[in-house]
Parts: C-alpha cells; structure tokens; sequence
C-alpha cells in the first residue's frame, strides 16, 4: 500500500506498508518516481530509502501527474514493485508578468498595460 500526498507545488511526501511475504530482512525500500510514465523504468528518477516507510521527493515540476512505484529490498536483491500510484502536484505560483508600461496617462489617471506571464 503506497500513499502520495502532494504538500506543494513541487514536493509530496510518500508513504507505504511494508510487504506482506517479505521473503527475508528487507535492507532498503526504492522509490521510483516520472512525469511520463510511458518512458521505460530505467529512465524513471528514484531515491533509495534506508530504515523507514516514509520520504519527501522535491524538485518537481508544478502542475503534473506524476507515477509513483515502491519496491522493497532484502540482501537477496529487489523484490516487486508496488502498483503504480499516480498524483499530481499543486499548481505554482505565476510567472512575473513583463512589458510593464504606462499606456494612458492624464492628471487623475493612468492606464496600464502588460504582458501576461507564460
């Protein structure tokens, strides 16, 4: 059982159960991680996890579905990978828009034009 939760634009926290048949002393969990699931699993990012069931993945990028898989460890080598857990993270902050000018100007007033941000 893996759990995402996204706790910003860029950043979750994952969390997950330890196997049910472990088949021997699990030494460290893999979590693999993509914005683009179609790519093989070699080319997925992961983060090894040493002595726990919980860990924060950052540099994300805002406002995408990500694919998140976990597999268990034991001194025997890698074990299954979870089923795939799919989130997206929260929608960042806007860019600073640019082309910042004064279009009208009069003695009570001014107009302002810009360029919205991509």
């Amino acid at each position: 059982r893996v759990h995402v939760r996204p706790i910003s634009s860029s950043t979750m926290v994952i969390q997950w159960q330890e196997p049910e048949s472990p088949n021997g002393q699990i030494t460290s969990y893999k979590v693999y991680y993509t914005n683009n699931d179609s790519l093989p699993m070699s080319s997925w990012k992961s983060q090894t996890v040493q002595e726990n069931k919980l860990t924060t993945i950052s540099d994300l990028v805002p406002h995408s579905i990500y694919t998140i898989c976990v597999q268990a460890i034991t001194g025997i080598g890698p074990g299954p990978l979870s089923e795939p857990v799919k989130v997206k993270t929260q929608q960042g902050v806007p860019s600073q828009p640019s082309d910042l000018k004064p279009s009208l100007v009069t003695a009570t007033a001014i107009a302002v034009s810009w360029t919205r941000p991509s």
